[in-house]
């Protein structure tokens, strides 16, 4: 049997915490960015990256973070495009 080297590791768990987020988008249609911070936090997986590749999935992120500024919010937004571009 192969070992599963870092990378290869690093993309499974990435893949499978995106699905399970896309799970919950197929309830919303779309997914606040809070929650995808919130469920990234416990495998240590970067929420604008996860953010970033749904996004370009074609899936709806929502920055509404009641918590937090809307200035907070925008940086988030923008930080998120930007790693789409």
């Amino acid at each position: 049997m192969k070992k599963e080297t870092a990378q290869e590791k690093e993309n499974r768990i990435f893949n499978y915490y995106k699905k399970d987020l896309e799970k919950l988008n197929e309830k919303n249609n779309f997914l606040r960015f809070n929650v995808i911070e919130y469920v990234c936090s416990f495998p240590k997986i970067d929420p604008y990256k996860m953010a970033a590749t749904l996004s370009g999935d074609g899936i709806k992120i929502v920055y509404d973070d009641s918590s937090i500024s809307k200035a907070e919010n925008q940086k988030k937004e923008r930080k998120v495009k930007k790693m789409i571009a």
